[in-house]
């Protein structure tokens, strides 16, 4: 009797927490800010990809039918609408149990990527030194990656005339202004995808960076 009211308070620990994820699968390696943060980008990372998905299914209808798709879905027959509408509620049933089944696993994954290295902090006391030199390296990858895609944008032929920022930037404007509604909220969420998505990836290279460096310049030995 005592061992199952041991294991009674126990569950109810974890009930009052509010987080059971994170005291089963990441244990006490992360705190519960720390996890809340890993929580909130995993569901910014999966609105992403609803609206990157959605984005690209009005992209896919403007190319078919630029104009007339309400007029056009309502003259349907009501069996035909019915299974439009089935459709996407079986996607979205679909993408629903996806994420459920991956909210745990996401959830810690992300808080991993992005707080590895704060856990290592407060265990061995990561140096300055492996700080500087991974964020010396991050830098590196954002100018080279920023260099790589002015260089791409630059060697496109472009209409106003040459290469110049303002050719550049009236160019931009002008192919915004032409594109359909799906084109432009497609642009948009990739944009928001790619900067949620980026937030994580250099977190993930700060972390293994310093903890690598850490280890393998800074590390005394025990």
């Amino acid at each position: 009797m005592a061992k199952k009211g041991k294991i009674a308070g126990n569950e109810g620990d974890a009930g009052d927490s509010g987080t059971p994820a994170y005291q089963e699968e990441v244990g006490h390696e992360f705190t519960k800010k720390e996890y809340d943060v890993g929580l909130t980008f995993f569901w910014m990372f999966i609105i992403g990809i609803i609206f990157l998905a959605f984005c690209f299914i009005w992209t896919i209808a403007d190319l078919i039918a630029p104009s007339g798709k309400a007029e056009f879905f309502v003259s349907l027959p009501l069996g035909v609408k019915l299974m439009v509408i089935g459709m996407f509620l079986f996607g979205f049933f679909m993408l629903f149990v996806v994420f459920t089944i991956l909210y745990n696993r996401g959830t810690n994954a992300i808080t991993k990527a992005i707080f590895s290295a704060e856990k290592m902090y407060r265990q061995i006391k990561a140096t300055r030194e492996a700080r500087v030199i991974t964020a010396g390296l991050l830098i590196s990858i954002i100018v080279i990656g920023i260099g790589i895609l002015l260089a791409i944008v630059y060697s496109r032929p472009h209409v106003s005339g040459g290469p110049s920022t303002g050719s550049l930037v009236l160019d931009f404007l002008n192919e915004l202004w032409n594109a359909s509604y799906g084109e432009f909220f497609l642009l948009f969420a990739v944009l928001y995808f790619s900067f949620v998505v980026l937030i994580i990836m250099g977190a993930w290279v700060w972390n293994q960076g310093t903890i690598f460096f850490q280890k393998k310049f800074f590390m005394k030995n025990q």
